[in-house]
């Protein structure tokens, strides 16, 4: 509501399924100043004081219509976002099981137009609208009727993931917004993320191994020109790198299980 989310060029939503209207509100403003804003098919299902409304419909161009929807969706052929991925069929469930054995992504919704500029991005086997996209300002909003894409489990309080899908789906959405990728590893569990120090002097790859397994990986970091050196902030010992892709990689990192 505030401004604070401007900044960044995508919010996903991951379920809110009480949104009031002042949020509804914020998002449209953020939405219109370029943001993109993804809606999951539980998302603003309710206010605070009235079930069941979707108050998000207002601005996203589509309202919920069916729960409990399964089956195939099919990506319409001429797509704005998800490029590529024309005529594409997929299983329309994904997995999402949480630490009490629940499957949140298991079943989907069917999604109603409820606008002339409301685009069709995918359906379901038997027609009705499974994933939606509507212009706003400058911005664009995504209803997602279902979470195809995910594919994992919480073990033991660790969030586990295998799912090629999600990192293709993610990449996907991601390029076509215009985000462009300053960190990345070649194993998946590993997360790399490139940050900066509080006086902007440093720039720092951080990477984490998520598997309870050892792991022995490449990291990779945007970079603004080759730098001289590549220090460890573990040892201070400078590091082997190439320079790639516009960016810094290091080869054959060992990673112990759960290691940053």
């Amino acid at each position: 509501k505030a401004g604070y989310a401007d900044r960044y060029p995508i919010l996903i939503d991951t379920g809110s399924e009480f949104m009031d209207r002042d949020t509804v509100e914020g998002i449209r403003k953020y939405v219109e100043k370029g943001g993109t804003f993804v809606a999951l098919h539980n998302t603003a299902r309710h206010t605070s004081l009235e079930p069941d409304c979707y108050p998000l419909s207002q601005i996203s161009g589509f309202k919920v219509t069916k729960t409990g929807k399964g089956g195939k969706l099919k990506f319409e052929t001429n797509l704005p976002i998800f490029i590529g991925w024309e005529g594409r069929e997929f299983d329309g469930w994904g997995m999402a099981v949480d630490w009490q054995n629940t499957d949140h992504a298991r079943t989907g919704a069917s999604i109603s137009p409820t606008d002339h500029n409301s685009v069709v991005l995918a359906r379901w086997s038997d027609g009705t609208p499974a994933i939606g996209y509507r212009k706003v300002g400058n911005g664009r909003i995504l209803t997602m009727g279902t979470t195809f894409w995910r594919g994992g489990k919480d073990l033991q309080g660790i969030w586990r993931t295998r799912n090629e899908l999600e990192s293709q789906f993610f990449h996907r959405l991601f390029t076509d917004c215009g985000i462009e990728r300053t960190a990345d590893s070649n194993v998946p569990e590993l997360w790399a993320r490139r940050m900066v120090t509080k006086n902007g002097l440093q720039n720092w790859l951080i990477s984490y191994n998520s598997r309870n397994e050892p792991v022995k990986a490449d990291v990779w970091m945007a970079t603004e020109g080759r730098p001289q050196q590549v220090i460890s902030l573990d040892s201070t010992d400078s590091v082997r790198f190439l320079y790639e892709n516009n960016g810094v990689r290091i080869k054959d990192l060992d990673f112990k299980p759960y290691e940053v």
